[in-house]
């Protein structure tokens, strides 16, 4: 979503000031140099098609110039494009999955329960909240919009950089890693 709506402002500032989209530098391809940038995408692509180590030990130079002619051919920006179109496709299978197999399930009303959880509506602690549910039924959650006063800087585990959770007009000072 950020990337269009930055594509749309880049758009309509270029709009503004007479210029088109078409009068932008176009992405060139960088040349691959190193033995380690062109054997990459063929192990990915081994990772993906699940070839093992003694299959691709048993192939031919003739069989590696062309495994390699034929990922070289294949641009690097249109691949990371059907691989984008892939993991949203998979993203959305997912998401309906787990939506239908939830509607199956009958709401089970609780007079007295274990315990209450209140949790934020993000998707970090909505997993964590559909987990307690899951895992102890005797349980009522509740989701909120808030950060419940923990003025942070957070970096998930597979993120490159840390981001403010909290409303805009505060600074954190903390600082939190997830490990």
């Amino acid at each position: 979503m950020r990337l269009l709506l930055d594509r749309l402002a880049i758009e309509h500032t270029l709009h503004l000031n007479g210029c088109s989209v078409s009068a932008l530098p176009q992405h060139q391809e960088r040349p691959t140099t190193t033995e380690s940038e062109r054997i990459y995408p063929i192990f990915q692509l081994a990772q993906l098609s699940g070839w093992t180590p003694e299959q691709l030990t048993k192939l031919s130079a003739v069989d590696w110039a062309e495994l390699f002619a034929e990922v070289e051919s294949f641009p690097s920006l249109e691949r990371r494009r059907i691989f984008h179109r892939a993991y949203e496709r998979r993203f959305r299978t997912q998401a309906l999955d787990a939506i239908s197999l939830n509607t199956l399930k009958e709401t089970i009303t609780i007079r007295r329960p274990q315990f209450q959880a209140i949790t934020c509506l993000d998707e970090r602690e909505e997993s964590f909240r559909r987990h307690l549910e899951e895992v102890a039924p005797d349980c009522q959650t509740f989701g909120a919009a808030g950060f419940f006063n923990v003025v942070m800087y957070y970096r998930g585990a597979a993120d490159a950089h840390y981001i403010p959770l909290c409303p805009i007009v505060l600074t954190p000072e903390r600082w939190v890693e997830e490990q």
